[in-house]
């Protein structure tokens, strides 16, 4: 991962860390459950690109509580 960064040059890191596109919007909206966040992915790269910008790909049926974790700990 640090040498993707590296040898990008990118601004910022998009993770797979259990959102997806519209998918589990879907899936929230009728109830069938809740998407799970992987937060041990983002603890891993968090100690790996220390203050660097990750973007959270997804997160429209992301449950506010879970938003202000990640805003806590890795906004």
């Amino acid at each position: 991962m640090e040498d993707f960064v590296k040898k990008t040059r990118c601004d910022s890191l998009a993770v797979a860390m259990g959102t997806s596109y519209r998918v589990n919007k879907f899936k929230v909206e009728k109830e069938e459950g809740i998407p799970e966040l992987h937060f041990n992915i983002l603890q891993e790269i968090r100690k790996r690109l220390t203050n660097f910008p990750i973007v959270l790909y997804g997160a429209s049926s992301v449950l506010k509580e879970h938003v202000n974790i990640l805003n806590k700990y890795w906004g």
